[in-house]
């Protein structure tokens, strides 16, 4: 679980429910109603967490200097204020999904935070990568290799240039199979689409975007 929090950065308590439940079915236990409270006062005791109360949104929970250290992870301590968490609401929904796809899907995650430590942005055009990091990356079996899927929440609508310019650099990355994208409501679903009609004017001769980009609802309500 402290792995889980450390790669995600931040993770709210109902994500941290879910992610004990889990832990206890594979290892045959049973969490008990305030089994959740207890273990976070052990990381507390210990040092390896840290709590915010962020307006309306509930307990959330990141790793201390300490914690990232205890679990291996890479990343540098940081310390987080609910003063500048702008973007938690997107990044609660990127952490649900993330949990939704490992419990429904064969495959696993590589984290934003990880790809923020390996790929440093770049503005160089030609460094398509570089250019827009995905929310994550869903990596999924294929025989005896592997494919790539960058993952996408869109929870509000993107700039139409913005966001023509993510699923341009989607379709000619090489480095991906494609794009998921996972939007919060139709009138983004219709913004997507209106995008991805222009693309083959675009870029001619490219593959379709139908091969490679994919709008999908997001799976869960949210608010």
């Amino acid at each position: 679980m402290l792995g889980w929090i450390g790669e995600q950065l931040l993770v709210n308590k109902q994500e941290l429910d879910k992610l004990l439940r889990l832990d206890c079915q594979k290892h045959g236990e049973r969490a008990g109603k305030y089994t959740l409270r207890d273990l976070i006062q052990k990381w507390r005791k210990h040092e390896l967490v840290k709590c915010l109360y962020p307006s309306a949104r509930g307990l959330h929970c990141y790793l201390t200097t300490k914690g990232l250290q205890v679990v291996g992870l890479p990343f540098k301590g940081r310390e987080l204020h609910p003063a500048t968490l702008s973007s938690l609401d997107h990044h609660d929904a990127v952490n649900r999904l993330r949990l939704h796809l490992e419990t429904e899907s064969a495959g696993y995650w590589i984290s934003e935070r990880r790809l923020m430590q390996e790929q440093p942005l770049s503005r160089s055009a030609s460094d398509f990568r570089q250019v827009h990091r995905p929310d994550g990356i869903w990596v999924m079996p294929d025989g005896e290799s592997r494919v790539e899927w960058a993952i996408e929440v869109e929870r509000s609508l993107k700039p139409p240039r913005r966001l023509t310019t993510i699923l341009r650099q989607y379709v000619l990355n090489p480095s991906y199979a494609g794009a998921l994208f996972f939007y919060r409501h139709d009138g983004i679903k219709r913004a997507l689409e209106r995008s991805l009609a222009l693309l083959p004017q675009q870029l001619p001769g490219i593959v379709p975007t139908e091969q490679c980009i994919h709008l999908c609802p997001l799976p869960f309500a949210d608010a």
